[in-house]
């Protein structure tokens, strides 16, 4: 995710991107000398799904198991949720 704020860190929009290096081309894109103000989060691949494993605990898909951050779409079924590839695959 690559979020835009204003000068007090305010959120004003945000966009997603396959990878880190996709969401810096698009900020450079936008941004002027953006590059030169990069801050390593020092945070690594396995403490970030870490937290998005207890981030989405909630919203999983009920057959594949898949977060909604894994998927492109997440619908509610009753007390549960499927994603759009099971749907369309009848694994629901």
């Amino acid at each position: 995710m690559l979020f835009h704020c204003d000068d007090e860190w305010t959120v004003l929009g945000c966009s997603g991107h396959d990878s880190v290096e996709s969401a810096k081309r698009k900020a450079k894109g936008i941004y002027l000398n953006i590059e030169d103000r990069w801050v390593d989060g020092d945070v690594t691949e396995a403490d970030a799904e870490r937290y998005l494993d207890e981030l989405l605990q909630d919203y999983r898909c009920s057959s594949c198991g898949k977060r909604a951050d894994q998927v492109d779409r997440l619908q509610t079924k009753g007390k549960s949720y499927v994603c759009d590839k099971c749907r369309l695959s009848g694994q629901t």
